[in-house]
């Protein structure tokens, strides 16, 4: 049987991964999935227990620790190649 918040899951995921070194937000991907942004918020928030922007910092702290441990490469280099707009973040 087909999970239909598997595949949207999946979509989010992607979205995400595809866009995260832009100022990325849940009004892009409800616009980019053509879903209501009331019904985009709800469904993150239940099936990642976060929201979108939550989810989008955790991916880009998570890249970040990625481009740290495998590239020699200044903190303020990575911060930009993480998707961060400023190196302090």
């Amino acid at each position: 049987m087909f999970d239909r918040s598997l595949y949207a899951i999946s979509h989010l995921v992607d979205f995400v991964k595809k866009n995260f070194k832009q100022n990325i937000t849940l009004s892009d991907f409800a616009n980019n999935e053509k879903i209501l942004l009331a019904y985009a918020s709800r469904f993150v928030k239940e099936n990642l227990n976060m929201t979108f922007q939550d989810y989008v910092k955790e991916f880009r702290f998570n890249e970040a620790k990625k481009l740290m441990l495998l590239k020699s490469k200044n903190p303020n280099t990575i911060s930009f190649e993480a998707g961060y707009s400023e190196p302090r973040y």
